[in-house]
């Protein structure tokens, strides 16, 4: 079944291939999907992994939240009542 979101899909892909433009959102979109082991997820649309990529987005999200104030003597205070994040 092709859909709406089928099209703006191949609309963005086609705009990325025949782009010399570093700023479209696209590309930042597929940085993440890079950065989260997801490459595969950009060229093969679906909703078979969404959960999946959200959980892994709040994850990393919260790593480097703890990286942060684990690693900030400026956050030495704060870690005394918030060193679990809320979700």
């Amino acid at each position: 079944m092709y859909t709406v979101l089928n099209e703006h899909y191949d609309l963005l892909l086609c705009l990325r291939l025949n782009t010399s433009s570093k700023s479209m959102w696209s590309n930042d979109v597929i940085d993440l999907f890079n950065n989260l082991g997801f490459s595969y997820l950009f060229n093969n649309v679906n909703n078979d992994h969404k959960d999946l990529l959200i959980q892994r987005i709040k994850d990393q999200f919260i790593q480097q939240w703890h990286d942060v104030i684990a690693n900030q003597s400026k956050m030495e205070y704060y870690r005394l009542f918030k060193n679990i994040f809320p979700i």
